[in-house]
């Protein structure tokens, strides 16, 4: 196998230098647009994968911060409210008779059960 290397090792048929490219301002400074609009022409399912998640949070964040009339019934980063001060109130206390206990008697034994017939 290491003659097989060195035999394409020593082949002609690579070159010595890279070739050179032109410097970016010869090429054209694209803006930002066309590279994104290039990017999206080369992978156009990543691109509607990025461009709907992208939808998304902007939905979100305009649904949050636009669209909401009233304060969140639980919010999770807000400072818990103050305790509100106790209502104290006079309560008038009715005059209930003693409860009567039932006597404890011995219970009637269970009667054994019949076996069940099947049909």
């Amino acid at each position: 196998m290491s003659a097989t290397l060195a035999a394409r090792a020593r082949t002609t048929a690579t070159l010595a230098v890279p070739p050179r490219r032109a410097s970016a301002t010869k090429r054209g400074k694209r803006s930002l647009a066309a590279r994104i609009l290039s990017w999206l022409g080369r992978r156009p399912g990543r691109g509607l994968v990025v461009v709907l998640f992208l939808a998304t949070a902007v939905a979100i964040v305009m649904n949050a911060l636009l669209f909401q009339t009233a304060r969140h019934p639980a919010p999770l980063l807000s400072a818990a409210p103050a305790p509100a001060a106790p209502v104290t109130r006079e309560v008038e206390r009715r005059h209930e008779p003693a409860a009567v206990e039932p006597q404890a008697s011995e219970p009637a034994p269970l009667q054994p059960l019949e076996p069940a017939v099947l049909p």
